[in-house]
């Protein structure tokens, strides 16, 4: 969700705000890539995470608040038909965040810097689904040797592994 409003300092802001816990919001990484960039927050307490009973079931609902009036600087070099060409525009935080969700955007213009920090924050996920899905190892030490056998070895994998430690001493 997003709406802009105006602060009781007179300052615009930006509000960012989703259903999912901080830890596992892509608004969360929305907003720490905005301020890698020079993206101010909007008040001196920018974030909020609530729970709330509806029907005897727990909502968790999280809002960033972000300054909507100053525009960040950002410089790329763009490759056409094998010409460096040097670009630069100033952009606001509604701008910014309207390119780093828009996939076609993002397609469109490989070169600037938003499409970069989008890049990362993707691997980021499909590396963390990557590991959360691999298998989690025991260390066995016996002295100075150790083998690490992992959860999902068979009996014939885990004899094996603790005959090599055996045969270390």
């Amino acid at each position: 969700m997003k709406k802009s409003t105006d602060s009781l300092k007179g300052a615009r802001l930006e509000l960012v705000s989703d259903n999912k816990k901080a830890a596992h919001s892509p608004n969360t990484r929305l907003v720490a890539s905005a301020l890698a960039c020079g993206f101010k927050y909007g008040t001196d307490k920018p974030f909020m995470e609530s729970y709330e009973e509806v029907d005897g079931e727990t909502q968790v609902s999280v809002t960033w608040l972000m300054d909507a009036s100053t525009k960040v600087p950002f410089t790329w070099v763009e490759n056409q038909d094998g010409k460096l060409i040097a670009r630069e525009e100033g952009i606001t935080f509604g701008e910014f965040r309207s390119r780093y969700i828009d996939r076609e955007w993002i397609e469109a213009n490989p070169d600037h810097p938003i499409s970069y920090l989008r890049a990362t924050h993707t691997q980021h996920l499909s590396m963390l689904k990557t590991i959360a899905k691999l298998p989690k190892h025991h260390v066995i030490r016996k002295g100075s040797s150790k083998v690490s056998i992992p959860d999902n070895a068979t009996p014939e994998e885990r004899a094996y592994f603790l005959n090599q430690l055996n045969k270390r001493r």
